[in-house]
């Protein structure tokens, strides 16, 4: 007879697909073996990054070729967020360029564990796109473009990071917004979609329990307080604004239009809950709290 204390621990345990584990088994051995490698060519580090990319690039390749396709989308995105992880625990060794590292680290996780909670909580809508890797032309762009600060910034200004604290808060900050989200994801299960959904499904509940009884768009909340934490972590100054007021811009917009969807969705349910639990995204005007 299972306790009803370790029923979530059965719970999750069945939550576990074939996608799921193929994701788990191709990123785990990624992280161990770029950073095992790096470690082994540590004297020569630019002989190592090479040698990595090599064999990284190879092994991908190889997946690509000889899996059914239905596995390698997922083995071998899997396969390039563990390269990225493990990469970002070598740098994170080297001291002065540990925030890099830690930076490398969270990216990795970010957007390899979103596919993970998607196969576990929401299958419904999992698929190759929820690694969101090309969430969108203004993501990419935003991501190189903190790349280019933060190079242009050690190059010209090499003392400018030696204030370990401000990376420190945004490691914190990071772990917060990447918890958020990942609590959202969790707790709202099936209820949850990386797109805004159009049509209202049967298995579509209105979820206002756990974090969503603390704001109404906790995965929001949680993403936007991770994509200021990273470019906190890289001491970025200029990219950590533009990411702040750049994600307010979409989620403005986007949260107005979800929210005119869900109160077509659930109605009076909707209504009270927006009295109750406000969105708390920070300068978002809260229409829906103060209409209804």
């Amino acid at each position: 007879m299972i306790k009803e204390e370790n029923m979530w621990l059965v719970d999750f345990a069945r939550r576990w697909q074939p996608n799921s584990l193929i994701c788990l088994g191709f990123f785990i051995p990624a992280v161990v073996g770029v950073y095992a490698w790096m470690s082994f060519l540590s004297a020569d580090p630019a002989t190592a990054h090479i040698a990595t990319l090599v064999l990284s690039s190879t092994f991908i390749a190889l997946q690509y070729f000889a899996l059914p396709a239905a596995v390698s989308e997922i083995s071998m995105r899997s396969s390039l967020l563990g390269h990225v992880v493990g990469l970002g625990l070598f740098i994170a060794t080297a001291r002065p360029y540990w925030m890099l590292g830690v930076y490398l680290i969270f990216l990795g996780w970010f957007h390899w564990s979103e596919y993970l909670f998607a196969s576990l909580y929401c299958a419904h809508s999992c698929s190759k796109r929820s690694f969101i890797l090309n969430h969108s032309p203004a993501y990419i762009v935003a991501t190189l473009v903190s790349w280019l600060e933060f190079a242009v910034i050690q190059h010209m200004w090499p003392g400018f990071r030696h204030y370990s604290a401000i990376s420190v808060l945004g490691l914190i900050t990071c772990t917060v917004g990447e918890t958020l989200r990942k609590l959202a994801i969790s707790t709202a299960a099936e209820s949850f979609n990386h797109v805004v959904e159009e049509s209202k499904r049967k298995e579509h509940r209105l979820v206002t329990h756990g974090i969503y009884g603390f704001c109404r768009h906790p995965s929001y909340l949680g993403w936007w307080i991770f994509a200021v934490g990273t470019q906190v972590l890289l001491q970025n100054p200029v990219c950590a604004i533009a990411y702040f007021f750049g994600a307010r811009a979409f989620f403005a917009d986007r949260v107005e239009y979800e929210e005119e969807l869900l109160i077509e969705f659930f109605g009076d349910r909707y209504r009270e809950y927006c009295r109750r639990v406000p969105h708390r995204l920070p300068f978002v005007k809260d229409a829906s709290s103060e209409s209804h």
